[in-house]
């Protein structure tokens, strides 16, 4: 059962993305591999790494388009913005391309932030690793060779609010070597 501060918690995370892509920074922040350091031993997901991709993960783009209401998918994209010490991040269409991509000099291209926010929203959803059904201070970045722009496949619980955003609660994550 998601709970108010859930659901508030899944909406601040998508207003975040979608602020980033308002400022396209050009000042210097570190690029994919030098994200937020994940605290020493071992991540409280652990039990979420998958050993092998599943069969049928569908692009995040697709997933969302057939999205109704709440229900389990597989889903494959690229590590978008992530949750900095919180354990979620987005993920974003494999077809979508990042501003480097495009041909911008962003610093930041896995925000997007070269991208309309209208065709974003129809290409990423929100990520959540969750522990005990809540989210957990913990940086995802660095985990299991988790970081910006590196595929993945996630399998969970896809929901799909009012204003058409989607947030997923992960219930296994493969990540490309």
């Amino acid at each position: 059962m998601k709970t108010k501060s859930h659901r508030t918690l899944a909406t601040l995370a998508l207003l975040l993305v979608a602020l980033a892509g308002a400022r396209c920074s050009k000042e210097e922040t570190p690029a994919p591999g030098g994200g937020a350091t994940a605290a020493k031993g071992p991540a409280p997901f652990d039990a979420l790494a998958l050993a092998s991709e599943p069969a049928g993960a569908k692009p995040v783009g697709e997933v969302i388009a057939a999205q109704q209401g709440s229900g389990p998918v597989v889903v494959r994209g690229r590590v978008g913005e992530d949750g900095g010490s919180s354990s979620w991040f987005t993920l974003v269409d494999p077809s979508l391309k990042d501003c480097v991509q495009i041909g911008d000099e962003c610093k930041t291209p896995w925000d997007y932030c070269c991208t309309p926010n209208d065709v974003k929203k129809q290409q990423m959803a929100n990520v959540e690793l969750r522990v005990g059904g809540e989210l957990v201070e913990h940086a995802v970045l660095g985990w299991r060779g988790l970081d910006h722009l590196k595929e993945v496949v996630v399998a969970g619980q896809a929901t799909k609010d009012g204003a058409g955003n989607v947030t997923i609660v992960a219930s296994g994550i493969w990540v490309k070597p």
